[in-house]
């Protein structure tokens, strides 16, 4: 058995996660407060909390894919990186409402938000992977760090997510900050994001971290629906509607309905094959006060795999659908009027509208060979999507 690690919630410990050869114990502190579960599916108990694979809660803060490879490349020599390990690697550097362990070592220097967007951003997240790899305890499988971002007119110091593309994925950093637009513009709660100037990374802000308040809770539909990350294109999008009326609050849920399916008629316009349980989010307090998170990972994924599919199931399928099938799961799944789904269904089509003009304007100002017929593509799948 490997030393435990120490679970925190809001600067308070509550108890201790071990692994054993039979699977994973959580055992909550005798004291703990009801209110600082560490998970909405893992309330206060005495009994410990045992499971065959690493909790969803604590795997949802593992880095996968790009991150997670180098991390392994530079460590694997002195640690075991299976689950486990890698979370006692970084359970010193996690910021949010749940903490590890304790922090032992200084912060990495912060960077401005201008550097941030300013050109030879390539060379910067390079830099950036180096200064702030294991400060960066954050799920997803493209290259991506979390950055101290200083203000330069507060001084205050902000997390961003900063995320970089590779040869496989061309131009996903436009890709992103034009899906994402489209979100924004159809009247979807979207953290605040940029994109830097040559293109090369995309930033967001986080938004568990309010200014000048106590971190809040985050949780994705993988943990909620008690799913690993290998399990995460498993399910439908109507189970996630269920899953909103069961964890949101009561006075909140009319709008997550709304808020959601604001988020499934864009991530279908746009074909984001991507939108899979670990791509929404609910965020809270408290378990009494509990709302749906802003949007955020939306690109279009047939730009890249040209006959791509949705992540989840709509209606038992996993296909494109028209608009009146998107319309009749907004009344019979989100709980909507007819009327209400179908002016919706046309705010995110106009949606798509103005961002093509966007598009468009870029690409009359647009000279490199690369990045034009990418950006030409992309506006014909909007263009398709608000006719």
């Amino acid at each position: 058995m490997r030393n435990p690690i120490d679970v925190w919630v809001h600067g308070q410990h509550v108890g201790i996660l071990q692994d054993d050869p039979t699977g994973y114990l959580l055992t909550y502190d005798s004291d703990a407060n009801p209110e600082d579960l560490v998970s909405l599916t893992m309330p206060v108990r005495r009994r410990q909390y045992v499971h065959t694979k690493l909790f969803p809660i604590f795997s949802m803060h593992l880095p996968e894919g790009y991150l997670r490879a180098m991390l392994t490349t530079h460590f694997a020599k002195i640690t075991d990186l299976d689950d486990y390990g890698l979370l006692q690697l970084l359970s010193g550097s996690h910021v949010g409402r749940l903490q590890y362990g304790a922090t032992t070592e200084a912060a990495p220097t912060p960077v401005t938000l201008q550097a941030l967007i300013s050109p030879s951003s390539e060379q910067l997240f390079q830099e950036l992977l180096t200064r702030f790899a294991l400060h960066s305890p954050i799920s997803g499988v493209q290259p991506k760090v979390l950055a101290a971002v200083r203000d330069k007119t507060t001084w205050m110091l902000n997390p961003f997510i900063v995320k970089a593309w590779g040869p496989e994925y061309p131009q996903l950093a436009l890709n992103e900050f034009y899906c994402m637009s489209v979100a924004k513009a159809a009247g979807i709660v979207v953290p605040e994001f940029h994109l830097s100037r040559d293109d090369a990374l995309f930033i967001m802000k986080r938004f568990d971290l309010p200014d000048h308040a106590k971190p809040l809770g985050f949780e994705d539909f993988g943990v909620l629906h008690g799913r690993s990350n290998e399990d995460k294109y498993k399910g439908s999008y109507e189970a996630i509607a269920k899953t909103i009326g069961r964890y949101v609050s009561q006075a909140n849920q009319a709008q997550a309905f709304l808020q959601y399916f604001r988020m499934i008629v864009v991530n279908q316009l746009v074909q984001n094959g991507d939108a899979h349980l670990k791509n929404f989010g609910i965020l809270y307090r408290d378990p009494s006060d509990v709302w749906l998170a802003p949007a955020y990972d939306i690109i279009n994924t047939t730009s890249y795999i040209r006959h791509d599919v949705p992540a989840l199931t709509l209606g038992g399928k996993k296909h494109w659908v028209s608009a009146q099938k998107l319309i009749e799961f907004g009344v019979v799944a989100c709980g909507l009027s007819r009327s209400v789904a179908r002016d919706v269904y046309d705010q995110c089509r106009d949606a798509a509208a103005v961002t093509v003009t966007a598009i468009q304007d870029r690409l009359n100002r647009e000279s490199d060979p690369t990045t034009i017929p990418f950006l030409t593509q992309l506006a014909a799948r909007l263009a398709d999507a608000s006719a």
